[in-house]
């Protein structure tokens, strides 16, 4: 007669490789369901990445200054705080004909803001802005008080949501070559929304 004793090595491996595949098979399910878990525990916040590109143009060089991206929450613009600026994580000068076709630079990165109306959006530039011409470096001016570009979205963002911002920067149209010759810059952009879905 044969005794089946339940300590015996095969059924303790057998109880052990259970346990494992139990346990491997509850934190894989934690972590595919982490995204969708996050997003429902916003609240009433939003989700928000922002990305730059370049729009397609003729110009080969044109160097920006990135400082600040801001969002217009309500309608005024004059109101005390109405313009939310966002968490950059790239600031400073790139070239943003080289951001073409694959290639974008990510401004902001899932970052969580009200949920709400939301008017228009900005991207400030600062005073390091320049076309590189013959591999001459030419500084770009501007007669503006503010150096920007801005677009009405007028986007109700929803809560629990998360939000794609893709900022079309048009070189050749922010480019304005004067009678005498001097270049006066104009920032000029477009801006598209995609909502991701999880």
């Amino acid at each position: 007669m044969m005794i089946y004793n339940d300590k015996s090595p095969q059924i303790m491996n057998f109880k052990t490789s259970l346990k494992f595949l139990f346990t491997a098979a509850c934190i894989l399910l934690m972590f595919t369901s982490c995204s969708k878990d996050e997003l429902d525990n916003y609240g009433n916040e939003t989700a928000i990445t922002v990305k730059l590109k370049g729009a397609e143009n003729n110009l080969q060089n044109l160097m920006i200054d990135i400082k600040d991206v801001q969002l217009l929450i309500g309608a005024d613009a004059n109101t005390p705080g109405a313009w939310m600026s966002l968490d950059l994580l790239s600031s400073g000068v790139y070239n943003v004909t080289q951001l073409n076709n694959d290639n974008e630079l990510i401004l902001v990165d899932g970052m969580l803001i009200p949920s709400g109306e939301v008017q228009q959006i900005k991207l400030l530039l600062g005073n390091d802005n320049a076309i590189i011409v013959h591999n001459q470096s030419r500084p770009l001016g501007s007669d503006a008080e503010e150096l920007a570009s801005s677009n009405i979205v007028a986007k109700r963002l929803a809560s629990n949501k998360n939000y794609e911002f893709t900022l079309e920067f048009e070189s050749d149209n922010s480019i304005i070559v004067t009678a005498d010759d001097s270049i006066n810059f104009v920032p000029k952009m477009n801006t598209l929304i995609r909502h991701l879905q999880y």
